[in-house]
């Protein structure tokens, strides 16, 4: 599922791209396009949340631009779909709709009428689109391989989705028969933005002299500015990011 983009979110990403890609092209060399995809896992969950875990897949592009052999900077963007599991999802989003009116209805229709049975499964899933700004610093080409470290700072938009798988199933004792139907259900979205820094290991292993390998392990931080964005409902503070890249050389 693609998270939805606000409008804020375009503005953000066309007005970082726009300014990145003018500034640097008037003063400096493209050197490379990185397409990557990368696994995220959790390092520190926000508290009081009964969260255990948020993992899953992303993928993006980068741009770079050479300053000189040892150090590079650009802009970079992401898309990730992670999956959270939490205890008591349905309890800590406060889906006003289940607790105040749907969670009692399923009960009191199973109180009476015992042929009804049904089982539900949340499932709850993070949608992240990130966008950083950063300077990366070199080794000189050791052979075939240069190793390197990446700062960046950058803002997170997030649209955190809750749905509630329901199966059921109603026994017909005068015919011995079940009747089965299943459906999702879907809670209110949360959605908002954070910021937060990065900072990253990795290295480039030569193909040729248009392709490069790229694999590396980022570590993320999430840093709360006062007065801007929407930190109550996102549910990482910080995770690790290992990814590995085709960088196309100009």
């Amino acid at each position: 599922m693609l998270m939805k983009i606000s409008m804020k979110a375009l503005f953000t990403i066309f007005f970082l791209t726009t300014i990145t890609v003018a500034a640097f092209s008037q003063s400096q060399r493209l050197e490379a396009v990185t397409v990557y995809s990368s696994y995220h896992h959790h390092l520190k969950l926000a508290s009081g949340a009964q969260l255990n875990a948020v993992d899953g897949f992303g993928a993006g592009l980068s741009l770079s631009f050479r300053i000189n052999k040892f150090i590079a900077i650009g802009l970079e963007g992401g898309y990730s779909d992670l999956k959270i599991d939490q205890d008591d999802a349905v309890k800590n989003w406060d889906w006003g709709f289940w607790n105040r009116f749907y969670g009692n209805y399923v009960k009191d229709l199973q109180q009476r009428d015992p042929n009804y049975v049904a089982t539900f499964t949340p499932n709850q899933r993070l949608y992240l689109i990130s966008i950083h700004l950063f300077i990366e610093t070199r080794i000189p080409r050791l052979s075939f391989f240069t190793p390197y470290l990446n700062f960046a700072g950058g803002v997170y938009f997030y649209e955190r989705n809750l749905s509630m798988r329901e199966e059921w199933k109603k026994y017909f004792p005068q015919i011995d028969y079940t009747f089965q139907y299943e459906f999702d259900n879907f809670a209110n979205v949360r959605k908002g933005n954070v910021f937060g820094l990065r900072i990253g290991i990795g290295g480039t292993f030569s193909l040729s002299k248009y392709f490069e390998i790229d694999m590396n392990a980022k570590y993320h931080h999430i840093s709360r500015l006062k007065d801007y964005g929407n930190y109550e409902h996102f549910p990482l503070k910080s995770w690790i990011e290992v990814g590995i890249g085709l960088k196309f050389l100009y």
